[in-house]
């Protein structure tokens, strides 16, 4: 009779199964939680570049003043992209965190136009031409169509879409722990 060993990962690893399958729990249950969370968090990345630009600006300006070249070609040009990257991100920024959703809805649109668009360019060869045609042919064309429904899906409706996506990461999140909470299977004669 075949035995089956099974190998746990270190106290590290599993503290990591553990998280991520919480993690994964989470996401499942508070999707629009997580939505506005991440959205949050990309409107605090952006203010902090847009003044980590502006200090910047001024870090230059000092190291110019040290080396005797404030009055050289580009500090004017220096002074203008910190200026756009500093209204930008705390612009977008605050945006963002006072509306949070905003980049979820975006990203489940642009994500749908790209899941529209390559399912057609995939699907086009399949056919027009059917010398391309291979044995499993009618499996590409429904994995193509189900794309391009999807696709459409979240163009017309992207804040549902976010949703699904995210709950789709919590069991992706959730069975990577379990996966990863067994690191080998010996079949052992």
């Amino acid at each position: 009779m075949k035995r089956i060993k099974i190998e746990l990962f270190s106290i590290p690893a599993c503290i990591g199964t553990i998280i991520s399958i919480i993690s994964g729990v989470i996401f499942i249950l508070f999707p629009e939680r997580i939505s506005s969370i991440i959205g949050i968090l990309v409107g605090v990345l952006l203010c902090v570049n847009g003044i980590a630009h502006l200090v910047s600006f001024f870090a230059n300006i000092r190291a110019r003043k040290k080396q005797d070249l404030t009055n050289a070609a580009g500090t004017e040009i220096l002074f203008i992209n910190s200026m756009l990257w500093l209204v930008f991100g705390l612009t977008t920024g605050i945006v963002l965190i006072s509306n949070p959703n905003i980049v979820s809805v975006v990203l489940a649109g642009l994500c749908g136009a790209f899941f529209t668009i390559y399912g057609i360019v995939e699907l086009y060869p399949i056919v027009i031409n059917r010398n391309i045609r291979s044995i499993l042919w009618w499996i590409v064309l429904i994995m193509c169509s189900v794309q391009i429904i999807i696709g459409i899906g979240l163009i017309i409706n992207p804040f549902n879409g976010v949703v699904i996506v995210i709950r789709l990461c919590g069991i992706s999140l959730i069975l990577s722990g379990i996966e990863r909470s067994v690191r080998k299977i010996n079949k052992n004669g």
